[in-house]
Protein backbone atom coordinates (compact mmCIF):
# COMPACT_ATOMS: atom_id res chain seq x y z
CA UNK A 1 0.00 0.00 0.00
CA UNK A 2 2.71 2.36 -1.10
CA UNK A 3 1.48 6.37 -0.39
CA UNK A 4 -0.47 5.81 2.51
CA UNK A 5 0.09 6.45 6.19
CA UNK A 6 0.26 3.80 8.95
CA UNK A 7 -2.76 5.44 10.10
CA UNK A 8 -4.56 4.44 6.78
CA UNK A 9 -2.72 1.57 6.08
CA UNK A 10 -4.02 0.53 10.08
CA UNK A 11 -7.54 1.50 8.87
CA UNK A 12 -7.25 -0.69 6.09
CA UNK A 13 -6.25 -3.83 7.30
CA UNK A 14 -8.69 -3.35 9.91
CA UNK A 15 -11.72 -3.48 7.02
CA UNK A 16 -9.77 -6.56 5.19
CA UNK A 17 -9.87 -8.48 8.59
CA UNK A 18 -13.46 -7.76 9.31
CA UNK A 19 -14.18 -9.15 5.72
CA UNK A 20 -11.92 -12.20 5.41
CA UNK A 21 -13.47 -12.81 9.11
CA UNK A 22 -16.82 -12.95 8.25
CA UNK A 23 -16.00 -14.55 4.89
CA UNK A 24 -13.95 -17.49 6.96
CA UNK A 25 -16.99 -18.17 8.79
CA UNK A 26 -18.92 -18.98 5.81
CA UNK A 27 -16.50 -20.79 4.40
CA UNK A 28 -15.85 -22.88 7.45
CA UNK A 29 -19.82 -23.40 7.86
CA UNK A 30 -19.39 -25.35 4.57
CA UNK A 31 -16.43 -27.36 5.28
CA UNK A 32 -14.08 -24.74 3.08
CA UNK A 33 -11.22 -23.13 4.27
CA UNK A 34 -11.05 -21.33 8.00
CA UNK A 35 -8.85 -18.17 8.84
CA UNK A 36 -6.73 -19.35 11.47
CA UNK A 37 -4.00 -15.96 11.58
CA UNK A 38 -6.29 -12.86 10.50
CA UNK A 39 -4.60 -10.42 8.06
CA UNK A 40 -0.90 -9.59 9.27
CA UNK A 41 0.42 -6.36 8.12
CA UNK A 42 3.83 -7.76 7.06
CA UNK A 43 6.53 -5.23 5.60
CA UNK A 44 5.82 -5.73 1.38
CA UNK A 45 9.74 -5.12 -0.04
CA UNK A 46 10.83 -7.20 2.61
CA UNK A 47 9.28 -10.46 2.47
CA UNK A 48 8.43 -11.19 -1.29
CA UNK A 49 9.00 -14.68 -0.15
CA UNK A 50 9.81 -16.92 -3.07
CA UNK A 51 11.47 -19.44 -1.05
CA UNK A 52 11.13 -19.56 2.93
CA UNK A 53 9.67 -21.80 4.71
CA UNK A 54 7.20 -19.54 6.31
CA UNK A 55 5.43 -21.75 9.16
CA UNK A 56 4.67 -24.91 10.89
CA UNK A 57 1.88 -26.25 12.50
CA UNK A 58 2.52 -28.68 15.52
CA UNK A 59 -0.28 -30.35 17.51
CA UNK A 60 -2.84 -27.74 17.53
CA UNK A 61 -0.45 -24.87 17.39
CA UNK A 62 0.86 -22.77 14.55
CA UNK A 63 4.02 -20.83 14.29
CA UNK A 64 4.74 -18.34 11.87
CA UNK A 65 7.62 -15.97 10.77
CA UNK A 66 7.27 -12.73 9.02
CA UNK A 67 9.37 -9.59 8.15
CA UNK A 68 7.32 -6.56 9.69
CA UNK A 69 7.96 -2.88 9.26
CA UNK A 70 9.60 -0.97 11.66
CA UNK A 71 8.48 -0.51 15.55
CA UNK A 72 5.88 2.46 15.57
CA UNK A 73 8.17 5.65 16.36
CA UNK A 74 11.31 4.24 14.60
CA UNK A 75 13.22 5.18 12.01
CA UNK A 76 12.68 3.11 8.40
CA UNK A 77 15.85 3.57 6.72
CA UNK A 78 15.69 -0.01 5.28
CA UNK A 79 17.54 -1.29 8.14
CA UNK A 80 15.24 -1.36 10.84
CA UNK A 81 12.56 -3.91 9.86
CA UNK A 82 11.75 -6.38 12.59
CA UNK A 83 12.08 -10.32 11.99
CA UNK A 84 8.98 -11.31 14.06
CA UNK A 85 7.89 -14.87 15.39
CA UNK A 86 3.82 -15.30 16.21
CA UNK A 87 2.32 -18.64 17.66
CA UNK A 88 -1.13 -19.21 17.48
CA UNK A 89 -2.88 -21.42 19.88
CA UNK A 90 -6.63 -22.66 19.50
CA UNK A 91 -8.84 -23.18 22.51
CA UNK A 92 -11.58 -25.43 23.59
CA UNK A 93 -14.17 -23.43 21.56
CA UNK A 94 -12.25 -23.67 18.27
CA UNK A 95 -10.68 -19.78 18.64
CA UNK A 96 -6.77 -19.05 18.00
CA UNK A 97 -4.99 -16.47 20.07
CA UNK A 98 -1.75 -15.03 19.20
CA UNK A 99 1.61 -13.86 20.54
CA UNK A 100 4.45 -12.71 19.61
CA UNK A 101 8.28 -12.59 20.04
CA UNK A 102 10.74 -10.27 18.12
CA UNK A 103 13.81 -11.82 16.64
CA UNK A 104 15.62 -8.98 15.27
CA UNK A 105 14.58 -5.35 15.21
CA UNK A 106 17.21 -4.78 12.36
CA UNK A 107 16.19 -6.74 9.79
CA UNK A 108 17.23 -5.14 6.14
CA UNK A 109 15.31 -4.88 3.39
CA UNK A 110 15.75 -7.53 0.77
CA UNK A 111 13.16 -8.52 -0.76
CA UNK A 112 13.48 -11.86 -2.18
CA UNK A 113 16.66 -12.94 -0.06
CA UNK A 114 16.05 -12.07 3.83
CA UNK A 115 12.15 -13.87 4.39
CA UNK A 116 12.45 -15.90 7.43
CA UNK A 117 12.38 -19.39 7.29
CA UNK A 118 10.88 -21.44 10.75
CA UNK A 119 10.19 -24.96 11.91
CA UNK A 120 10.41 -27.21 14.96
CA UNK A 121 12.76 -30.21 15.39
CA UNK A 122 11.02 -33.34 16.79
CA UNK A 123 10.80 -32.31 20.47
CA UNK A 124 9.10 -28.83 19.40
CA UNK A 125 11.76 -26.31 19.86
CA UNK A 126 11.30 -24.02 17.04
CA UNK A 127 13.96 -22.80 14.89
CA UNK A 128 14.67 -20.24 12.93
CA UNK A 129 16.74 -18.30 10.29
CA UNK A 130 16.57 -15.20 8.95
CA UNK A 131 18.06 -11.30 8.09
CA UNK A 132 20.73 -13.03 5.77
CA UNK A 133 22.00 -13.08 2.37
CA UNK A 134 25.34 -13.77 1.90
CA UNK A 135 25.62 -13.69 5.54
CA UNK A 136 27.13 -15.91 8.24
CA UNK A 137 24.38 -17.72 10.11
CA UNK A 138 21.76 -15.61 11.91
CA UNK A 139 19.91 -18.33 13.31
CA UNK A 140 17.90 -18.88 16.99
CA UNK A 141 16.16 -21.37 18.49
CA UNK A 142 13.34 -21.16 21.47
CA UNK A 143 14.83 -22.22 25.25
CA UNK A 144 11.53 -24.36 25.88
CA UNK A 145 9.44 -26.82 23.40
CA UNK A 146 6.31 -25.14 21.66
CA UNK A 147 6.88 -21.56 22.98
CA UNK A 148 8.21 -18.41 21.98
CA UNK A 149 9.02 -16.30 24.74
CA UNK A 150 13.05 -16.86 24.62
CA UNK A 151 15.26 -17.66 21.60
CA UNK A 152 19.16 -18.27 21.96
CA UNK A 153 20.99 -17.26 19.33
CA UNK A 154 23.14 -20.08 17.68
CA UNK A 155 24.65 -18.09 14.94
CA UNK A 156 27.17 -16.08 14.26
CA UNK A 157 27.00 -12.23 15.26
CA UNK A 158 26.98 -9.75 12.53
CA UNK A 159 27.50 -5.66 13.96
CA UNK A 160 26.16 -2.46 12.73
CA UNK A 161 28.54 -1.53 11.12
CA UNK A 162 28.43 -4.94 8.85
CA UNK A 163 24.92 -4.62 7.86
CA UNK A 164 25.44 -0.75 6.63
CA UNK A 165 28.25 -2.04 4.59
CA UNK A 166 25.83 -4.65 3.23
CA UNK A 167 22.67 -2.11 2.79
CA UNK A 168 24.71 0.96 1.91
CA UNK A 169 27.99 -0.33 -0.24
CA UNK A 170 26.57 -3.53 -1.14
CA UNK A 171 29.52 -5.54 0.20
CA UNK A 172 30.06 -8.51 1.30
CA UNK A 173 33.35 -9.10 4.05
CA UNK A 174 32.69 -12.29 6.08
CA UNK A 175 35.72 -14.61 5.47
CA UNK A 176 35.61 -16.56 8.07
CA UNK A 177 34.86 -20.12 7.98
CA UNK A 178 31.71 -19.88 9.83
CA UNK A 179 31.15 -20.52 13.72
CA UNK A 180 27.27 -20.98 14.14
CA UNK A 181 25.48 -23.99 14.86
CA UNK A 182 24.84 -24.67 11.42
CA UNK A 183 27.82 -25.07 8.99
CA UNK A 184 29.27 -22.60 6.45
CA UNK A 185 28.98 -18.69 6.10
CA UNK A 186 27.65 -16.52 3.47
CA UNK A 187 24.94 -18.05 3.42
CA UNK A 188 21.18 -17.56 1.47
CA UNK A 189 17.94 -19.15 1.16
CA UNK A 190 17.65 -21.05 3.97
CA UNK A 191 14.76 -23.86 3.89
CA UNK A 192 13.70 -26.02 6.88
CA UNK A 193 11.91 -29.49 6.28
CA UNK A 194 10.56 -32.07 8.84
CA UNK A 195 10.10 -35.93 7.55
CA UNK A 196 7.35 -38.01 8.61
CA UNK A 197 8.91 -38.54 11.99
CA UNK A 198 8.78 -35.08 12.82
CA UNK A 199 13.19 -35.11 12.06
CA UNK A 200 14.09 -31.63 11.42
CA UNK A 201 16.65 -30.94 7.98
CA UNK A 202 17.62 -27.73 6.60
CA UNK A 203 19.02 -26.77 3.02
CA UNK A 204 21.16 -23.38 1.80
CA UNK A 205 23.57 -22.09 -0.19
CA UNK A 206 26.80 -21.19 1.38
CA UNK A 207 30.20 -20.11 0.13
CA UNK A 208 32.97 -22.82 0.33
CA UNK A 209 35.64 -20.13 0.18
CA UNK A 210 34.14 -17.34 1.69
CA UNK A 211 37.97 -15.23 2.14
CA UNK A 212 38.75 -15.47 -1.77
CA UNK A 213 37.59 -12.74 -4.55
CA UNK A 214 33.99 -13.04 -5.25
CA UNK A 215 33.89 -15.03 -8.56
CA UNK A 216 36.07 -17.69 -6.75
CA UNK A 217 33.88 -18.62 -3.71
CA UNK A 218 32.02 -21.13 -4.59
CA UNK A 219 28.76 -20.86 -3.88
CA UNK A 220 27.79 -24.72 -2.65
CA UNK A 221 24.64 -26.28 -1.47
CA UNK A 222 24.41 -27.40 2.14
CA UNK A 223 21.82 -30.06 3.49
CA UNK A 224 22.12 -30.82 7.23
CA UNK A 225 20.10 -32.89 9.44
CA UNK A 226 19.16 -31.77 13.21
CA UNK A 227 20.63 -34.25 15.47
CA UNK A 228 17.63 -33.57 18.89
CA UNK A 229 19.75 -36.04 21.56
CA UNK A 230 23.00 -34.39 20.68
CA UNK A 231 21.25 -30.96 19.99
CA UNK A 232 23.90 -30.55 16.79
CA UNK A 233 23.49 -30.32 13.10
CA UNK A 234 25.04 -32.80 10.75
CA UNK A 235 25.96 -31.96 7.34
CA UNK A 236 25.27 -34.44 5.01
CA UNK A 237 28.00 -33.56 2.47
CA UNK A 238 31.19 -35.24 0.80
CA UNK A 239 34.66 -33.80 1.68
CA UNK A 240 36.37 -30.53 0.84
CA UNK A 241 39.19 -29.29 1.55
CA UNK A 242 39.80 -25.59 2.57
CA UNK A 243 42.84 -24.18 2.77
CA UNK A 244 44.78 -20.79 4.10
CA UNK A 245 43.81 -18.43 1.60
CA UNK A 246 40.21 -19.92 1.19
CA UNK A 247 38.90 -18.36 4.38
CA UNK A 248 40.19 -18.02 7.50
CA UNK A 249 40.49 -20.81 9.76
CA UNK A 250 41.87 -18.96 12.83
CA UNK A 251 45.38 -20.51 12.55
CA UNK A 252 44.16 -24.17 11.75
CA UNK A 253 46.09 -25.62 8.56
CA UNK A 254 42.91 -26.44 7.13
CA UNK A 255 39.53 -27.63 7.37
CA UNK A 256 36.99 -29.94 5.65
CA UNK A 257 33.58 -28.38 3.86
CA UNK A 258 30.96 -30.83 3.21
CA UNK A 259 28.66 -29.39 0.92
CA UNK A 260 25.64 -31.81 -0.63
CA UNK A 261 26.18 -30.56 -4.42
CA UNK A 262 28.82 -28.36 -5.64
CA UNK A 263 30.79 -28.15 -9.10
CA UNK A 264 33.28 -25.08 -9.65
CA UNK A 265 31.66 -23.67 -12.74
CA UNK A 266 27.98 -23.09 -11.07
CA UNK A 267 26.24 -22.10 -8.46
CA UNK A 268 23.40 -24.33 -6.41
CA UNK A 269 20.32 -23.33 -5.85
CA UNK A 270 17.27 -23.84 -3.92
CA UNK A 271 17.48 -27.64 -2.51
CA UNK A 272 14.11 -28.71 -2.07
CA UNK A 273 13.07 -31.70 -0.07
CA UNK A 274 9.56 -34.29 0.01
CA UNK A 275 9.45 -37.44 2.26
CA UNK A 276 7.47 -40.24 0.73
CA UNK A 277 5.24 -42.47 2.79
CA UNK A 278 7.90 -44.77 3.88
CA UNK A 279 9.84 -41.91 4.60
CA UNK A 280 12.22 -41.61 1.83
CA UNK A 281 13.87 -38.38 1.05
CA UNK A 282 13.16 -37.05 -2.19
CA UNK A 283 15.17 -34.12 -3.00
CA UNK A 284 15.23 -31.68 -6.34
CA UNK A 285 17.88 -28.55 -6.88
CA UNK A 286 18.76 -26.39 -9.55
CA UNK A 287 22.55 -24.95 -10.88
CA UNK A 288 23.45 -21.56 -12.77
CA UNK A 289 26.26 -21.61 -14.78
CA UNK A 290 29.08 -18.93 -13.07
CA UNK A 291 27.63 -17.08 -9.99
CA UNK A 292 24.26 -15.56 -9.08
CA UNK A 293 21.61 -14.72 -10.91
CA UNK A 294 18.22 -14.94 -11.98
CA UNK A 295 18.61 -18.39 -15.14
CA UNK A 296 18.99 -21.39 -13.86
CA UNK A 297 19.53 -24.88 -15.30
CA UNK A 298 19.67 -28.77 -15.44
CA UNK A 299 16.51 -29.00 -11.85
CA UNK A 300 18.58 -32.26 -10.39
CA UNK A 301 16.93 -35.35 -8.24
CA UNK A 302 18.46 -37.82 -5.64
CA UNK A 303 16.68 -39.89 -3.44
CA UNK A 304 17.58 -40.89 0.31
CA UNK A 305 15.75 -44.27 1.88
CA UNK A 306 17.40 -43.50 5.42
CA UNK A 307 17.65 -39.88 6.47
CA UNK A 308 20.66 -38.67 4.37
CA UNK A 309 23.10 -41.91 5.39
CA UNK A 310 23.10 -42.25 1.67
CA UNK A 311 21.96 -40.79 -1.75
CA UNK A 312 20.92 -42.27 -5.06
CA UNK A 313 19.94 -41.68 -8.25
CA UNK A 314 16.71 -41.85 -9.71
CA UNK A 315 16.52 -45.26 -10.23
CA UNK A 316 16.63 -45.50 -5.96
CA UNK A 317 19.71 -48.15 -6.57
CA UNK A 318 22.69 -46.48 -7.95
CA UNK A 319 24.81 -44.61 -5.64
CA UNK A 320 25.76 -40.82 -5.80
CA UNK A 321 29.19 -39.80 -4.93
CA UNK A 322 29.16 -36.72 -2.43
CA UNK A 323 29.53 -33.79 -3.24
CA UNK A 324 27.22 -34.50 -6.02
CA UNK A 325 28.95 -32.32 -9.36
CA UNK A 326 26.74 -31.18 -12.15
CA UNK A 327 27.79 -33.65 -14.51
CA UNK A 328 26.78 -36.26 -12.12
CA UNK A 329 23.64 -35.50 -11.59
CA UNK A 330 20.60 -36.65 -13.00
CA UNK A 331 18.31 -33.93 -14.64
CA UNK A 332 14.27 -33.69 -14.08
CA UNK A 333 14.67 -31.92 -17.69
CA UNK A 334 18.09 -31.54 -19.47
CA UNK A 335 19.57 -27.86 -20.93
CA UNK A 336 19.04 -25.81 -22.69
CA UNK A 337 16.01 -25.38 -21.12
CA UNK A 338 16.06 -22.77 -18.40
CA UNK A 339 14.22 -22.10 -15.10
CA UNK A 340 13.65 -20.09 -11.88
CA UNK A 341 15.09 -21.53 -9.01
CA UNK A 342 11.60 -21.75 -7.30
CA UNK A 343 9.74 -25.44 -7.35
CA UNK A 344 7.56 -27.01 -5.26
CA UNK A 345 8.12 -30.91 -5.14
CA UNK A 346 6.12 -33.39 -3.68
CA UNK A 347 5.97 -37.53 -3.17
CA UNK A 348 3.75 -40.70 -3.27
CA UNK A 349 2.69 -43.79 -1.81
CA UNK A 350 4.72 -44.99 -4.74
CA UNK A 351 8.57 -43.73 -3.65
CA UNK A 352 8.44 -41.18 -6.64
CA UNK A 353 8.23 -37.62 -6.76
CA UNK A 354 6.37 -35.04 -8.94
CA UNK A 355 7.29 -30.75 -9.39
CA UNK A 356 6.06 -27.61 -9.70
CA UNK A 357 8.82 -26.04 -12.07
CA UNK A 358 8.24 -22.78 -13.73
CA UNK A 359 10.54 -22.05 -16.98
CA UNK A 360 12.10 -19.38 -17.77
CA UNK A 361 9.74 -18.35 -20.75
CA UNK A 362 6.59 -19.86 -20.19
CA UNK A 363 4.17 -21.41 -17.75
CA UNK A 364 5.07 -23.67 -14.93
CA UNK A 365 4.69 -27.36 -15.30
CA UNK A 366 4.87 -30.34 -13.49
CA UNK A 367 7.19 -33.29 -13.89
CA UNK A 368 6.93 -36.25 -12.70
CA UNK A 369 8.68 -39.56 -11.82
CA UNK A 370 6.65 -42.80 -13.72
CA UNK A 371 7.92 -46.33 -12.70
CA UNK A 372 9.21 -47.72 -16.24
CA UNK A 373 10.76 -50.98 -15.06
CA UNK A 374 11.82 -51.95 -11.69
CA UNK A 375 13.78 -50.03 -9.47
CA UNK A 376 14.01 -47.71 -12.75
CA UNK A 377 12.26 -44.35 -13.17
CA UNK A 378 12.07 -41.61 -15.91
CA UNK A 379 10.94 -37.91 -15.43
CA UNK A 380 7.96 -37.17 -17.97
CA UNK A 381 6.40 -33.77 -18.63
CA UNK A 382 2.88 -33.82 -16.85
CA UNK A 383 1.64 -30.81 -18.34
CA UNK A 384 0.98 -27.49 -17.61
CA UNK A 385 0.18 -26.90 -13.35
CA UNK A 386 -3.13 -25.78 -12.97
CA UNK A 387 -4.15 -21.83 -13.17
CA UNK A 388 -0.11 -21.70 -12.98
CA UNK A 389 -0.23 -23.27 -9.58
CA UNK A 390 2.72 -22.74 -7.12
CA UNK A 391 2.63 -25.30 -4.27
CA UNK A 392 2.26 -29.24 -5.16
CA UNK A 393 1.45 -31.85 -1.68
CA UNK A 394 0.41 -35.39 -2.60
CA UNK A 395 -2.17 -37.04 0.65
CA UNK A 396 -2.39 -39.89 2.89
CA UNK A 397 -4.80 -41.72 -0.22
CA UNK A 398 -2.20 -40.59 -3.43
CA UNK A 399 -4.41 -37.67 -4.57
CA UNK A 400 -2.43 -34.53 -5.22
CA UNK A 401 -3.72 -30.51 -4.50
CA UNK A 402 -2.18 -28.18 -6.24
CA UNK A 403 -2.59 -24.50 -4.56
CA UNK A 404 -2.51 -21.30 -7.50
CA UNK A 405 -3.57 -17.59 -6.92
CA UNK A 406 -6.85 -16.42 -6.18
CA UNK A 407 -6.65 -18.47 -3.71
CA UNK A 408 -7.44 -21.71 -6.36
CA UNK A 409 -7.41 -25.28 -4.64
CA UNK A 410 -7.14 -28.34 -7.91
CA UNK A 411 -6.73 -31.94 -6.99
CA UNK A 412 -6.49 -35.02 -9.41
CA UNK A 413 -6.51 -38.65 -8.09
CA UNK A 414 -3.44 -39.93 -9.94
CA UNK A 415 -0.56 -38.71 -12.27
CA UNK A 416 -1.28 -37.78 -15.87
CA UNK A 417 -5.22 -37.29 -14.68
CA UNK A 418 -7.03 -34.07 -15.29
CA UNK A 419 -6.99 -31.19 -12.48
CA UNK A 420 -10.48 -30.53 -11.18
CA UNK A 421 -10.84 -26.66 -9.18
CA UNK A 422 -12.61 -27.57 -5.82
CA UNK A 423 -11.84 -24.52 -4.99
CA UNK A 424 -12.17 -20.18 -6.03
CA UNK A 425 -12.03 -17.80 -3.02
CA UNK A 426 -11.98 -15.13 -5.47
CA UNK A 427 -9.90 -12.89 -2.47
CA UNK A 428 -6.59 -12.11 -4.95
CA UNK A 429 -4.54 -13.77 -2.47
CA UNK A 430 -1.73 -15.41 -3.27
CA UNK A 431 2.23 -16.68 -2.57
CA UNK A 432 0.71 -20.06 -1.07
CA UNK A 433 2.93 -21.95 1.15
CA UNK A 434 1.61 -25.68 2.16
CA UNK A 435 2.09 -28.05 4.97
CA UNK A 436 -0.22 -31.17 4.83
CA UNK A 437 -0.76 -33.29 8.28
CA UNK A 438 -1.33 -36.73 7.39
CA UNK A 439 -3.06 -37.61 10.88
CA UNK A 440 -5.53 -34.88 10.52
CA UNK A 441 -5.49 -35.00 6.65
CA UNK A 442 -5.80 -31.23 6.35
CA UNK A 443 -3.90 -28.42 3.87
CA UNK A 444 -2.76 -25.43 6.07
CA UNK A 445 -2.22 -22.77 3.82
CA UNK A 446 0.09 -19.62 4.11
CA UNK A 447 -0.68 -16.68 1.70
CA UNK A 448 -0.42 -13.15 1.42
CA UNK A 449 -2.44 -10.34 -0.47
CA UNK A 450 -2.68 -9.61 -3.77
CA UNK A 451 0.34 -6.68 -2.75
CA UNK A 452 2.00 -8.65 -0.23
CA UNK A 453 1.50 -6.07 2.32
CA UNK A 454 -0.70 -8.90 4.43
CA UNK A 455 -0.05 -12.07 5.55
CA UNK A 456 -2.56 -14.80 6.71
CA UNK A 457 -2.93 -18.48 7.94
CA UNK A 458 -5.93 -21.31 6.82
CA UNK A 459 -7.19 -24.69 6.81
CA UNK A 460 -8.31 -26.55 4.74
CA UNK A 461 -9.66 -30.14 5.17
CA UNK A 462 -9.44 -32.59 2.67
CA UNK A 463 -12.59 -34.95 1.78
Amino acid sequence: MPGLSRAWRAGLVGVLCAALLALSGRLHAANLPELLMPPLAIDADGDRNVFASPFDYRAGRLFTVHVEPPAPGSRDDGMHLRSVVRMGVQDHQGRWSWQASTLSGDTLRDPYHNAASLALDRDGYVHVAYNMHNMPWQYSVSTRPYAISQFRFRGQAVNVADLRRVTLENRINFPEVGSAAIAGNQVSYPMFFSDRNGELYVTYRYALRPQREWSRRAFAGGLARYDCAARRWVSLGGDVPIVPGDALLAGAPGYLQHPFAFDEQFTVYLITLAFDNDNGMHIVWNWRRGGAGLETEKPSYAYSPDGGQHFYHADQHTPYVLPITYAAADAVVDPPEQFYAQKSLAASLSHLASVILQPLHSPRRVYAQTASQPQVSAWNDDGAAPFSATALVEDRNGAQWAVASGLRIFTRAQHASAWTQVLDMAQGLGYPWLKYVAEENTLYIHAKSRDGSLAMIYRYRLP
